[in-house]
C-alpha cells in the first residue's frame, strides 16, 4: 500500500512537534552528523526525438552523514515502485538507489555550512512494459557535489549542484531543501533533480525526487 503525501507529511511533522515540546537544547548541527528517515515521491521521464512519457511513484529512504569538524562520509539508500501509461501500455517498475562517499568541510557551524564530496552510484531498476515484457538495468558509477547550508535558530537552508558520471548515462544534478531542527529529532522537505543523457543514442532522462522525512541530529 502507498504512503499518501498528506500522511507521510503529517508524520513528519508530529515527530518534530512531539520533540520540539520536551526539548531543553540547542539545535544540532544538520551539516554535522545525522540520519534522515524519509518518504518520497519519484518521477522518471523520458525524452527523445520530440517523444516525452514519464512514470511515477512512492518509496522510502535512508541517508546518512557522519563526520567531524572537517571530515564528511554519507550513504544513501532508496527505493521507489513506479508505474504509469506510456503509448497505451500500463508500466510498472521499481527502481533502487545506493550512494557512499566522503568529503570534506569547509565551514562546519550551526548557522552556516559548506563541503565538497565524492560519492560511489549505484541504479538498479526493473521495468514491465504490458505487451513487450520485463527488462532491468544496473547502472555504477561516481558522482561529485559542492554543497552549502545558511540558518538562523531551528531553521536552515541547504543545496547542492553536481555531476554524475555512469556506465551509459551522464548529467548534472542538484538538491535544494529546508530543515527545520528544533533539538535531537527534526524534520525536513527536500528536492532532487537529475538530468542525464545517455552516451551512444539521443535519449535524455530526467530524475524529479521530492522528499520529506524526520531528521535524527547528534
Amino acid at each position: 500500500m502507498r504512503t499518501r503525501p498528506s500522511q507521510a507529511f503529517a508524520f513528519a511533522v508530529g515527530c518534530v512537534f512531539a520533540t520540539s515540546a520536551n526539548a531543553n537544547t540547542l539545535p544540532q548541527n544538520p551539516s554535522g552528523s545525522h540520519v534522515d528517515f524519509y518518504f518520497t515521491n519519484l518521477d522518471f521521464e523520458v525524452e527523445t526525438s520530440g517523444f516525452k512519457e514519464s512514470i511515477d511513484g512512492n518509496g522510502y529512504g535512508l541517508d546518512f552523514w557522519f563526520g567531524n569538524g572537517i571530515g564528511l562520509f554519507t550513504a544513501e539508500i532508496q527505493t521507489n515502485q513506479l508505474d504509469g501509461n506510456v503509448q497505451g501500455n500500463a508500466v510498472d517498475a521499481d527502481a533502487r538507489t545506493l550512494r557512499a562517499g566522503m568529503g570534506y568541510r569547509f565551514v562546519n557551524q550551526p548557522a552556516q555550512g559548506a563541503w565538497i564530496r565524492a560519492e560511489y552510484v549505484q541504479f538498479d531498476g526493473d521495468i514491465d512494459v504490458q505487451g513487450f515484457g520485463s527488462a532491468s538495468d544496473k547502472q555504477d558509477g561516481y558522482a561529485v557535489h559542492a554543497g552549502g547550508m545558511l540558518g538562523r535558530g531551528m531553521v536552515r537552508g541547504y543545496g547542492e549542484i553536481g555531476f554524475a558520471d555512469l556506465d551509459d548515462i551522464d548529467g548534472y544534478e542538484y538538491t535544494v531543501g529546508i530543515n527545520i531542527q528544533p533539538g535531537t529529532v527534526g524534520g525536513f522537505l527536500e528536492f532532487r533533480g537529475s538530468q542525464l543523457e545517455t552516451d551512444e543514442f539521443d535519449i535524455d532522462e530526467s530524475f524529479s525526487d521530492v522528499r520529506i522525512g524526520v531528521r535524527v541530529a547528534f
